[in-house]
């Protein structure tokens, strides 16, 4: 197995496994290492069925399986979500820079992403290593954020997209409070022992304590700071690539510059185990 980074702060692409058949634990170890390592991993020319394609899956924890009637399912493999962008769609899932689960008590570890359906150009998914991102922070700024916690919801994404949509006039009105969660601003990874930026333009509405209007000076100094482009990296997709991200330490971005293009793809999410997000007191 050989491991070549793609970005000086973040991204790997392994090579020289064949996952639909790997079963060595040493090869596994790796794997894990890799993604605490780079944040973000990426495979190529992976042929798995859905039943191998969730054997990987497992390897790493308990599979997510949504029960939002919204989202596309494989049949009779609820673990496997479908996401598809058919030629006379405009919207996509994604186009917004995020966290996965950032919403809930206890967000997801990772996700993995498997190509299926790959339009001719466009549809990279884009990512920041937001441990790289904390770590480079100036020092007052790591003190204005060390102590203060943040408000992530799922309402503010949903209203967000109603607005760009002309669906709302541009006020936050459906903020459902039994979908958002508190996280401290800065977390320890619980692997890597790394501090990490978890705030995100998508799901962070404010800071506890302040509004949102008067969170938003901060918030989008911090935004600025982590999408420097050194921070970051981006997968041109290909038939049956895989790409797997710790959403412990990691936004992503998925470009929806493809339309009259058809693009599908196999998304699995690895829930998080309970102690795995900590403050970093």
């Amino acid at each position: 197995m050989k491991i070549d980074k793609v970005g000086g702060y973040i991204g790997a692409e392994i090579s020289e496994v064949d996952l639909a058949t790997c079963d060595d634990d040493a090869a596994y170890r790796a794997i894990r290492g890799a993604l605490n390592d780079h944040g973000v991993i990426f495979f190529r020319d992976q042929h798995l069925t859905p039943e191998q394609y969730i054997r990987f899956g497992q390897r790493f924890g308990t599979l997510f399986i949504n029960n939002n009637p919204g989202i596309a399912t494989l049949e009779n493999h609820p673990e496997i979500e479908t996401l598809r962008k058919e030629p006379n769609e405009l919207s996509n899932i994604g186009d917004e820079w995020h966290t996965d689960q950032a919403h809930r008590d206890r967000p997801c570890m990772g996700t993995m992403l498997y190509g299926q359906v790959i339009p001719p150009y466009g549809g990279d998914t884009l990512f920041v290593n937001t441990a790289a991102a904390y770590e480079r922070l100036p020092a007052s700024l790591k003190a204005a954020i060390e102590s203060l916690s943040a408000i992530h919801s799922h309402a503010f994404l949903v209203d967000k997209a109603k607005i760009r949509s002309g669906d709302v006039d541009g006020r936050f009105v459906h903020m459902d409070r039994s979908k958002e969660a508190v996280h401290p601003v800065v977390l320890t990874h619980p692997e890597t022992g790394r501090k990490v930026l978890f705030v995100n333009p998508a799901y962070t509405y404010c800071f506890v304590g302040q509004t949102h209007e008067e969170s938003q000076s901060l918030l989008n100094e911090l935004y600025q700071h982590a999408l420097l482009p050194e921070f970051g990296c981006r997968f041109r997709w290909q038939p049956n690539s895989l790409a797997f991200w710790d959403n412990r330490q990691t936004w992503h971005y998925a470009a929806n510059d493809y339309h009259g293009h058809r693009r599908v793809m196999h998304r699995m999410v690895v829930q998080e185990t309970p102690e795995a997000l900590r403050s970093a007191a």
